[in-house]
């Protein structure tokens, strides 16, 4: 299944936050989340970071990026810090 690294970890190699790659099915780990499938079976390429991630890994993808927050931050705000920080090249 693909995945994307929401903080630093190694899995094959040292994987950086929204490094996109394919793990086995059922995989898990606390640093990366699946793929929202159905936004690629639909063919979505405008794809953004935040796309089906929850407060918590929203936090940690923002920690990982050292974005500041404010305490008390809605999912949809921190989500909009995270789609408009500048993108890591695998």
């Amino acid at each position: 299944m693909k995945v994307i690294a929401i903080k630093q970890g190694y899995f094959g190699k040292l994987r950086a936050p929204d490094d996109v790659f394919e793990v086995p099915d059922g995989e898990k780990a606390s640093w990366f989340t699946p793929v929202d499938k159905k936004g690629a079976a639909e063919g979505k390429g405008d794809a953004k970071p935040s796309d089906g991630l929850k407060v918590d890994e929203l936090k940690a993808a923002l920690v990982a990026k050292g974005i500041a927050f404010p305490d008390g931050a809605k999912k949809d705000e921190l989500a909009a810090l995270l789609d408009a920080a500048p993108q890591t090249q695998p």
